[in-house]
């Protein structure tokens, strides 16, 4: 498992691109995108405000509403020792299939939300294989989603928060078709303080 916060990036479009940050699997950054200029047509994946800036900006803040969402135990805790020592967050789908070492605390997470229940996602949906497949409407509605889209605060103005939290969240997560003549700002924060590196 590697420390870091996913920004993907595609520039095989003729003269467009792709660009998304993702939260899916384990980040301790914040990172934020910000266009120059704005795009209302097509699906809601190109859909783009201009000068707004997507993403949130402290990881503090994130973690915090995790807690209290009671998602906090997909929080990474604090350890002085050897390189277990991360400062990060990881997200459903890797605590679900990561087979490597896990912190204690992530069984308080996975007994409450097991593999194969339900309280996630009700009817008879299983928590580790719909997180998979779960689209933005659904997601939107879970404690990680709702965590990390008020540590953000506000969605644009479709309100669009830019930014994955499962793999099916590409009405949340994706700006596609975007022309290469508008630039992107990305923007990495600092841990626990919201001002730019």
């Amino acid at each position: 498992m590697q420390e870091n916060s996913f920004i993907e990036y595609n520039g095989n479009l003729s003269g467009k691109y792709v660009i998304n940050i993702s939260y899916i699997d384990g980040w301790p950054y914040p990172v934020t995108l910000k266009f120059k200029k704005g795009m209302n047509k097509g699906t809601p994946t190109s859909w783009i405000q201009a000068g707004f800036e997507y993403g949130f900006k402290d990881a503090d803040v994130a973690r915090a509403q995790l807690e209290k969402e009671g998602w906090g135990g997909l929080i990474w805790p604090k350890d002085a020792t050897g390189f277990m020592n991360f400062n990060r967050v990881i997200g459903p789908s890797s605590v679900y299939t990561y087979s490597g070492p896990k912190p204690q605390s992530y069984n308080g997470w996975l007994t409450k939300f097991p593999v194969h229940g339900t309280q996630i996602f009700g009817n008879k949906e299983e928590n580790a294989v719909h997180w998979q497949i779960a689209f933005s409407t659904e997601l939107d509605k879970t404690g990680y989603s709702k965590a990390l889209h008020n540590a953000m605060g506000k969605p644009d103005k479709n309100g669009k928060y830019g930014f994955y939290i499962a793999p099916q969240d590409q009405i949340q997560g994706d700006f596609e078709n975007v022309e290469e003549s508008n630039p992107c700002t990305i923007t990495v924060y600092p841990l626990a303080k919201a001002s730019t590196m």
